[in-house]
Parts: C-alpha cells; sequence; structure tokens
C-alpha cells in the first residue's frame, strides 16, 4: 500500500508541475512532449485529470529521441522510461537547458504459468 501511495503522490507532483507550466502559456499554446510510449498515457490521464486545460502534442519517439529532443530545446517536456544517462546531461549543459526527474513508477515483469505446467 505504501508503494502505491508514493506513486499517487508522485503523480500528483508531476500533474502540479504540468500545471505550472500551463499558466504562462495562452490557451492556444501548444507543449510539447516527445518520448516512450509506455509514460505517454500517463502524462495524457494526468493531463485530462487536472484543473487547467492542457494543450499537449505527444509524439512517442522513444526514451532516448525525447531526451535528445528536449536537450536539443526542441520540446518542452521528455518522457522517459530509464533516468537521463551522463551523455544526455552533457548536451543538456551543453545546450544550457535545465530540467528535473520525476519518477512516476517503477515497471514490473511477471512471469505466471497454469499449475498444469509447471
Amino acid at each position: 500500500m505504501r508503494d502505491s501511495q508514493r506513486v499517487a503522490g508522485l503523480m500528483l507532483i508531476l500533474l502540479a508541475l504540468i500545471t505550472g507550466i500551463v499558466p504562462s502559456l495562452a490557451q492556444d499554446d501548444l507543449v510539447t512532449v516527445h518520448g516512450s510510449a509506455i509514460v505517454a498515457p500517463v502524462l495524457e490521464a494526468l493531463a485530462e485529470a487536472g484543473e487547467v486545460e492542457v494543450n499537449l502534442a505527444i509524439e512517442t519517439t522513444g526514451t532516448s529521441r525525447g531526451l535528445a529532443s528536449l536537450c536539443d530545446g526542441t520540446v518542452d517536456i521528455a518522457l522517459a522510461s530509464r533516468p537521463i544517462s551522463i551523455d544526455e546531461d552533457a548536451n543538456c549543459i551543453s545546450n544550457d537547458v535545465s530540467y528535473g526527474e520525476i519518477l512516476l513508477g517503477h515497471s514490473i515483469v511477471a512471469l505466471i504459468t497454469h499449475p498444469d505446467n509447471t
């Protein structure tokens, strides 16, 4: 139960950050997002649940391309299914792009078999 509460809390923090970005934009402005297809549905759900209308343009390009786009300054948000690498961080620094990482959860793989198949 504690882990689910922690994930819910982190999602609320992400929502607060997203809604913190949006008020500075006109309602017609677009928040561009590139990155992981695993994380995109979570961001979409958070944006829909928020009190501020968010105009997101989400493109699932994969984690590496999303982070590269963020560090190149071509997108507002990168969705990643892993932490940023040292090389990606160096790219952000060289382009004077600052960022913050927010952990939304962990990927889990479960191997399940029927008792008759053991």
